[in-house]
């Protein structure tokens, strides 16, 4: 039965994950190359993502892993190694930033309607076909967001920049008044929100100093 319920995890998350690329492609004016692109830089991103949130989880049980290391694989990634793969992952970014290969800005415009997508789709499926939502007021806002961003035709850089600081600002307020807010299932913090306020003020920043 865990194991059941695990796969059936993953596929939800594989199945919200895949409307939120379709949703990006659908709803973006770039041209079908440019889209490629965008979702191939996304997508390689996440992959990655997914390896760090591993190597978080290890590091997070190295002693464990030392001694019985299929267990530890085999154990659920918790809050901790989630953290640790973001870190990973922002490095991981600013790196290729760095070396030229990454527009963070065009990154964020491709993100974020594929974020809220993906977001929306997933506790809409938990809540609704699983009946283990616990994320109403999550799944509120990202509803309404979603939304904004479907009616809004000009999905310029500013345009894109507010309504990410209005996401990351909306989250942490909820996560604030909420003593269990989770995405796929791991525990956010609020100090985590707020440190990804901070790096898209840095990010805008340096932005606004190379335009």
């Amino acid at each position: 039965m865990a194991s059941l319920a695990v796969v059936k995890k993953v596929g939800i998350i594989v199945l919200s994950v895949a409307i939120g690329f379709l949703y990006f492609y659908l709803m973006s004016s770039e041209s079908k190359e440019f889209r490629k692109k965008q979702v191939d830089n996304l997508l390689s991103l996440l992959i990655n993502f997914v390896i760090f949130i591993w190597v978080g989880k290890v590091l997070v049980n190295f002693t464990r892993f030392i001694q019985d290391p299929i267990a530890v694989l085999a154990y659920p990634s918790n809050s901790s190694a989630f953290y640790i793969g973001t870190v990973f992952l922002l490095i991981n970014v600013f790196y290729k930033k760095y070396r030229g290969s990454l527009d963070i800005i065009e990154l964020l415009k491709t993100g974020l309607p594929t974020f809220l997508a993906v977001i929306f789709m997933y506790e809409f499926i938990q809540r609704i076909f699983i009946g283990q939502g616990h994320n109403g007021i999550v799944l509120l806002f990202i509803t309404v967001l979603f939304i904004l961003y479907t009616l809004n035709k000009k999905h310029d850089t500013r345009f894109v920049i507010i309504l990410t600081f209005i996401l990351c600002i909306g989250l942490f307020f909820i996560s604030m008044g909420t003593p269990l807010m989770t995405f796929f299932g791991y525990i956010i913090e609020p100090w985590y929100l707020i440190g990804l306020c901070l790096i898209l003020i840095f990010i805008v920043y340096s932005h606004k100093r190379t335009v």
